[in-house]
Protein backbone atom coordinates (compact mmCIF):
# COMPACT_ATOMS: atom_id res chain seq x y z
CA UNK A 1 0.00 0.00 0.00
CA UNK A 2 3.08 2.23 0.43
CA UNK A 3 4.24 2.04 -2.43
CA UNK A 4 0.92 2.56 -4.37
CA UNK A 5 0.47 5.63 -2.12
CA UNK A 6 4.04 6.86 -3.40
CA UNK A 7 3.41 6.20 -6.92
CA UNK A 8 -0.13 8.42 -6.99
CA UNK A 9 1.59 11.17 -5.22
CA UNK A 10 5.05 11.51 -7.67
CA UNK A 11 2.63 11.22 -10.68
CA UNK A 12 0.35 14.11 -9.25
CA UNK A 13 2.27 16.58 -11.34
CA UNK A 14 2.61 14.14 -14.61
CA UNK A 15 0.49 13.70 -17.73
CA UNK A 16 0.08 10.19 -16.93
CA UNK A 17 -1.43 10.89 -13.31
CA UNK A 18 -5.19 9.90 -14.76
CA UNK A 19 -3.55 6.30 -16.53
CA UNK A 20 -1.85 5.71 -12.80
CA UNK A 21 -5.17 6.45 -11.34
CA UNK A 22 -7.25 4.07 -13.49
CA UNK A 23 -4.50 1.19 -13.10
CA UNK A 24 -4.12 1.06 -9.82
CA UNK A 25 -7.80 1.80 -8.63
CA UNK A 26 -9.77 0.05 -11.69
CA UNK A 27 -6.72 -2.86 -12.20
CA UNK A 28 -6.72 -2.25 -16.01
CA UNK A 29 -3.95 -2.56 -18.33
CA UNK A 30 -2.05 0.48 -20.50
CA UNK A 31 -3.56 -0.42 -23.53
CA UNK A 32 -6.77 -0.35 -22.43
CA UNK A 33 -6.82 3.06 -20.45
CA UNK A 34 -4.95 4.60 -23.86
CA UNK A 35 -8.22 3.48 -25.63
CA UNK A 36 -10.91 4.81 -23.42
CA UNK A 37 -12.46 7.69 -24.35
CA UNK A 38 -14.66 9.89 -22.20
CA UNK A 39 -18.02 8.72 -24.14
CA UNK A 40 -16.82 5.48 -22.12
CA UNK A 41 -17.33 6.74 -18.57
CA UNK A 42 -21.18 6.84 -17.37
CA UNK A 43 -20.65 9.69 -14.17
CA UNK A 44 -24.54 8.94 -13.69
CA UNK A 45 -24.37 4.89 -12.98
CA UNK A 46 -21.03 5.14 -12.33
CA UNK A 47 -19.72 2.77 -14.84
CA UNK A 48 -16.76 2.75 -17.28
CA UNK A 49 -16.88 0.74 -20.60
CA UNK A 50 -13.47 -0.91 -21.72
CA UNK A 51 -14.59 -1.67 -25.41
CA UNK A 52 -10.83 -1.05 -27.20
CA UNK A 53 -7.64 -1.14 -26.86
CA UNK A 54 -4.29 1.29 -28.07
CA UNK A 55 -1.00 0.21 -27.68
CA UNK A 56 1.46 -2.05 -29.98
CA UNK A 57 0.09 -5.71 -31.23
CA UNK A 58 1.80 -8.39 -29.54
CA UNK A 59 3.29 -11.40 -31.68
CA UNK A 60 2.26 -14.67 -31.59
Amino acid sequence: MEQVLTLIEVSRETSIRMQVLFAVLLGVSRCDINGVKYSDIDYINRTLKVQRQLGKKSSP
